[in-house]
């Protein structure tokens, strides 16, 4: 029995010491409401719900919003630490997080995930881009908030908002930090550099943080075909990483076209064979490089008000110069014959259809575009650019006037993008008339205004119906009649009014009645001016605002919270919160699930790529589309790559958005992974975007049967322009992760 219980011993002892990971994967103890003493290790959670981590709390049959905490009981091994080179640092990985928390150890702090240090108060912005990231708290290995070999309990703090949230995603786990503590790889500071369509390099940064220590290693990348699984490169080299060092490597490679790629890369240290590594799916353009021949694009109809101004650029495509003409033009509407610009003011009501035509060297487009001179602006989605998500509040005259210039020489105005908005950070004090002056970095708003216009372009500008904005600065409040006017005066032709501080401090309550009278108040003061002025309602939804967004003036209106550029985000927004609102969207009111976090982006200290692989952008602009959603690109437009650029400039998907039906898609199949909507256009052929929001390649077969379509279709690919020919009772499509395949159908 001794020796039997000597070996024992001994087994776990080296068990013990080989031991590298703690796993937290199994079900934790969850429970709704708030308390501090929660956190407390001696308080009793046997009568609390298990759920998984894994999973929203949602998605276990938990309808909530609010706070709510999860506890977990875990024997820490001082073993885990006898795997690491370091053996310093313990890292406790907790999934993911909607929307926001606080985690404490053994009854004290230790990490919060958001955008505030305003806890317990929880006062978020939510438009955080901390939110559906990975987490991980380290402590040294000698903190004493650490009972080793002993029990320790874990409580996560959650705030969960609008009926699901909590933890979710893999990996849970507890380790000894590694190489990892030090090492990482910037892979977000650079571009995908293409030399030619098939011959594309990738340079980043492996850095070291360690002033002391260095690490000899093997720099490896390989690219993987997404479909088929097979490694087409492979390359590896030796590198030596030296202290507080930032060592650049470049992947080369070359790719075919019509394949979606992943770049996988590792640093793996020779002495321990520990690694850090990532991956990223290679962009690839789908959508053929516009022709130099003149093309008129969308929109094809646009609204305006009798008597006045009116702005229009004809959205042409082509090699210019290009001469403009046209027959039909309201009387007072005067041709830029040369630059394709619009202006005047049209003095009589009516519906015109006007016929333009477009020659340069090389041919010549006709098409016919209405303008229906009325009381009703944005009869198409409007198209533009926003401040917010490159430059938050920190904006300045500079952003806008090359905002204005990026859109001339990427020609985006020739595809229908018209809106230069600002965001909050324009605004300073009022005068002695109540009249609010543009902060320092904002000179002469007028002669802002004067320049966008003289690029054909339109401007927009940001108020809260509450004193404060969201950011802090001055709001609207109790200024409702002065604003608009002194609007009117710069020539602002767009206004986002986003309800930030009006909830908290002036708001009775959340009543209809109460939510609606800002927005009632500010469309009766918009009214008066002689300008037309395109009214965005922000206010993220509340009350079901798309049932009353028409009857306080709202030309679009915000059907969510902020977005951001995180897949689950984008999959929220789009395909959940968007799938049952198909019956109020209509020409000149249209639901908007927030503006196109693509390009450069993340606030002006960290501008960064969009974190959405190029399969999910391709998602993301095809759904807006189908959506009839405001395209309202959110990077910055003056760091356009080419993939980002056909991206945006794609005029057979613009022309789904644009359709003027205004008809939003509705989802007409949802099976597993692979959803599939539908929406009617104008010329009596349908739009399909058939999505595959799973892990994996995936092969589709759509019965037209199931889509209540015609048995015999012609199809067309939109993305790659293509027609694919007629196809009988049903089409295969082969869509990548997370991708789509965006079609247009006709009857044969």
């Amino acid at each position: 029995k001794m020796i039997i219980t000597t070996i024992l011993v001994w087994l776990s002892v080296v068990c013990k010491s080989q031991e590298t990971k703690i796993d937290l994967s199994s079900q934790w103890k969850f429970s709704t409401g708030d308390s501090l003493q929660w956190a407390e290790p001696a308080y009793i959670d046997s009568h609390w719900l298990t759920l998984k981590p894994a999973i929203k709390w949602n998605q276990q049959n938990v309808s909530y919003s609010g706070f709510a905490w999860y506890r977990y009981k875990v024997t820490i091994s001082r073993g885990i630490l006898n795997s690491s080179a370091l053996k310093d640092t313990l890292a406790i990985r907790l999934g993911k997080i909607d929307d926001y928390d606080q985690v404490f150890l053994n009854g004290k702090f230790i990490g919060e995930n958001g955008t505030t240090t305003s806890y317990p108060s929880m006062t978020f912005n939510h438009g955080s881009t901390c939110r559906n990231v990975p987490r991980e708290y380290k402590l040294a290995a000698n903190d004493p908030r650490i009972n080793w070999d002993r029990k320790n309990v874990i409580a996560i703090r959650v705030f969960g908002n609008h009926g699901g949230g909590g933890l979710y995603s893999d990996p849970f786990f507890i380790k000894a930090a590694d190489l990892t503590r030090y090492v990482s790889i910037d892979y977000q500071s650079s571009d995908f550099d293409f030399n030619s369509p098939t011959s594309v390099s990738k340079t980043m940064k492996l850095l070291n943080s360690s002033r002391i220590v260095s690490y000899n290693g093997q720099w490896t990348y390989q690219v993987v075909n997404e479909e088929t699984g097979q490694t087409v490169v492979s390359k590896s080299t030796s590198l030596n990483l030296l202290p507080n060092a930032s060592l650049p490597v470049t992947c080369s490679f070359s790719v075919n076209p019509d394949s979606v790629y992943v770049l996988k890369y590792s640093f793996v240290e020779n002495q321990t064979g520990t690694a850090v590594s990532a991956k990223q799916e290679v962009p690839y353009i789908l959508s053929p490089e516009p022709g130099l021949a003149p093309q008129i694009n969308y929109p094809r109809l646009y609204g305006a008000r009798p008597n006045s101004p009116f702005l229009f650029t004809i959205p042409a495509s082509g090699e210019k110069p290009m001469r403009y003409s046209a027959k039909g033009l309201p009387q007072g509407l005067v041709l830029d014959a040369t630059r394709g610009i619009i202006s005047g003011k049209a003095g009589k009501a009516g519906v015109y259809k006007v016929k333009f035509d477009v020659t340069n060297r090389h041919g010549h487009s006709s098409e016919t575009i209405v303008f229906k001179i009325g009381d009703t602006l944005a009869l198409t989605p409007p198209m533009g650019w926003n401040t917010y998500y490159p430059w938050r509040i920190a904006i300045k005259e500079k952003h806008i006037t090359d905002a204005a210039e990026a859109f001339m020489s990427k020609a985006l105005p020739s595809h229908g993008y018209s809106y230069i908005n600002l965001d909050e950070g324009w605004e300073g004090t009022r005068d002695n008339d109540g009249i609010l002056q543009p902060n320092k970095n904002f000179p002469d708003m007028k002669k802002l205004a004067d320049f966008v216009h003289n690029c054909g372009l339109k401007i927009g500008i940001y108020s809260s119906p509450g004193p404060l904005c969201c950011g802090g600065n001055v709001g609207s409040y109790q200024y409702e009649e002065i604003d608009p006017k002194t609007w009117a005066d710069w020539g602002i032709d767009y206004l986002k009014y986003d309800l930030c501080s009006y909830e908290s401090k002036v708001m009775k309550d959340h009543s209809l009645t109460e939510t609606q009278k800002p927005f009632l108040v500010m469309h009766e003061a918009l009214k008066k001016v002689n300008r037309d002025i395109v009214y965005s309602l922000c206010q993220y939804g509340l009350n079901d605002v798309w049932k009353w967004g028409p009857a306080v003036g709202g030309n679009l209106w915000r059907t969510t919270r902020d977005i951001n550029d995180v897949w689950e985000m984008v999959c929220r927004i789009g395909f959940e919160q968007q799938a049952q609102l198909y019956p109020f969207a209509k020409r000149g009111h249209w639901n908007d699930p927030d503006m196109l976090v693509v390009g450069w982006n993340g606030g002006v200290k960290k501008l960064r790529p969009s974190r959405l692989t190029p399969s999910e952008q391709y998602t993301y602009i095809s759904l807006w589309s189908l959506l009839s959603a405001p395209l309202i690109v959110g990077g910055d437009v003056t760091r356009l790559n080419d993939f980002t650029t056909r991206l945006l400039t794609n005029d057979e998907v613009i022309s789904i958005d644009q359709d003027t039906l205004g008809i939003q898609a509705r989802r007409i199949i949802k099976n597993g992974t692979i959803q599939i909507w539908q929406k009617p256009l104008s010329n009596g052929s349908w739009a399909v975007g058939i999505f595959n929001l799973g892990e994996t390649f995936s092969v589709t077969k759509v019965n037209w049967s199931d889509l209540q379509l015609p048995e015999n279709l012609k199809v067309f690919d939109v993305w790659r322009k293509k027609p694919l020919g007629s196809f009988f009772e049903n089409f295969t499509a082969k869509i990548p992760s997370h991708g789509v395949i965006l079609l247009k159908v006709y009857s044969n």
